[in-house]
């Protein structure tokens, strides 16, 4: 299944709030740190949409991105 926005929000359009998923990039005590908001966590937050394997689909590819980006 190809994840879209328009797929979720048609199963529930409150999932909206939580777009889009966060990047963040941070130096702390002299560490770069990379941290995002994990997509499989929203589908806790509105079981009923049962978004489950989108969110997993696009925590798969923001993972990658991340890992990617922290060589």
């Amino acid at each position: 299944m190809r994840a879209t926005q328009s797929s979720v929000l048609e199963r529930d359009v409150k999932i909206g709030l939580m777009f889009p998923c966060p990047v963040m990039v941070y130096e702390q005590a002299g560490e770069v740190f990379i941290t995002t908001m994990r997509p499989s966590l929203i589908g806790s937050f509105y079981p009923e949409a049962g978004i489950a394997a989108i969110a997993d689909e696009v925590e798969a590819a923001i993972t990658a991105i991340v890992d990617e980006a922290a060589g």
